[in-house]
């Protein structure tokens, strides 16, 4: 069976859709409205491991997200490290507007397709999305550091100035001197 023909649908759907917002407004942020939207309560690590964000990265797209005005960030209760992110008013009528804009686009991309095949469809959706929830939860990928090469060890041959040194050395000021 070949399952890359479930990314090459959700491909093929999403490719073409181009949102018509008012303001500048990338694929992440959107991502991150509609997560905050589906998700709500959930702690700033919980978004930014489905986002795929490092904590720093994270921070600084929801503190643009908050100076656009379309999140709030606020402590909660005794512990004032852990910050709840929630939609504005203003947030939720861009979700909204990018909601309704989405609609329009399958009515219009699915135009050709019969009742029977929207009926199909749907089967299809709703028994994906039940045995997606059966799936294990995948690892989070683990970031090795990457530790430069020894100078001596490069595969290029001896970097100069380390050991092994190819090249002679300068000349020190007061050697020149004289």
């Amino acid at each position: 069976m070949n399952y890359r023909i479930f990314q090459k649908f959700s491909e093929s759907i999403f490719r073409g859709f181009r949102p018509e917002l008012s303001g500048r407004i990338r694929p992440r942020e959107i991502h991150l409205i509609k997560l905050i939207d589906s998700d709500p309560n959930e702690p700033m690590r919980f978004y930014a491991e489905h986002i795929g964000l490092e904590k720093g990265s994270f921070t600084y797209l929801v503190d643009v997200l908050e100076d656009k005005g379309l999140l709030n960030k606020a402590s909660e209760g005794v512990d004032k490290r852990r910050k709840t992110l929630t939609l504005t008013d203003l947030g939720k009528e861009y979700l909204e507007d990018l909601k309704n804009q989405f609609d329009k686009y399958l009515e219009e991309a699915f135009i050709n397709y019969t009742a029977q095949d929207k009926e199909d469809l749907k089967v299809a959706y709703e028994t994906i999305t039940r045995l997606a929830k059966k799936l294990p939860k995948a690892e989070k990928p683990r970031h090795h550091r990457i530790r430069p090469m020894p100078r001596d060890r490069h595969p290029h041959g001896p970097i100069p100035g380390g050991p092994g040194r190819k090249f002679p050395k300068r000349p020190r000021q007061e050697d020149c001197d004289e």
